[in-house]
């Protein structure tokens, strides 16, 4: 177990700084503010894949590959607290999804 964290927080790292060495070279290249924060991803790369060959080809993958990776992170904290509720009160988890969907209605 510990050494699949330290290899997810390596990775982590890594795919960050990466991220970090394309995004901010982009603003610069396309005269963007890169103190944006996390919104310069919608700012910045449409502009870095308008500019490239087959630029909205690869951009619609990009982004797609964007939405199942945060559609993934929520089926993951949403696990958890699945877990935690069932663990705490033993209902059932059909009853937990439906009471968990009619709050987030409710809430939005």
């Amino acid at each position: 177990m510990t050494k699949e964290a330290a290899n997810i927080c390596l990775l982590d790292t890594f795919v960050a700084l990466m991220a970090g060495m394309i995004i901010i070279p982009a603003c610069f290249a396309f005269n963007l503010e890169p103190g944006q924060g996390p919104g310069l991803i919608f700012v910045t790369l449409p502009k870095v894949f308008e500019a490239m060959p087959a630029g909205r080809f690869f951009g619609s993958l990009f982004f797609l590959f964007l939405a199942f990776a945060a559609l993934s992170t929520l089926i993951a904290v949403f696990e958890n607290i699945i877990a935690i509720i069932k663990d705490l009160t033993g209902l059932k988890r059909w009853q937990i999804c439906v009471r968990g969907a009619i709050g987030m209605v409710i809430l939005s």
